[in-house]
């Protein structure tokens, strides 16, 4: 037996395992953007771009800075009410620190 196989990740020991929705990776950008498992139209700058414009996000041939895409990120979690708290709070976490 391998001596690795014995060895349990970090969450593993973590109680309500079924509620672990993140877990680390170690796989690029590009690669979590390619993920067959989560497919998305959004795959590029260009597409991103438009979809934020789309939905009034974005300013429209505008710089994104970093605080225009935090404020999109603000207002995306109080504008998606179907979104499970844990979803809300991880993306404004992000938000907060990006700031």
């Amino acid at each position: 037996m391998d001596d690795q196989t014995d060895i349990a990740p970090p969450w593993a020991s973590m109680r309500n395992k079924e509620n672990i929705l993140l877990r680390p990776t170690n796989r690029s950008i590009p690669e979590l953007i390619s993920n067959p498992e989560t497919p998305s139209k959004v795959t590029d700058a260009a597409i991103a771009r438009a979809k934020l414009v789309s939905k009034s996000m974005l300013i429209p041939a505008a710089e994104a800075s970093i605080n225009d895409l935090v404020t999109a990120l603000f207002e995306f979690t109080l504008n998606t009410p179907r979104a499970m708290q844990l979803q809300r709070d991880m993306i404004r976490a992000i938000t907060i620190l990006l700031r």
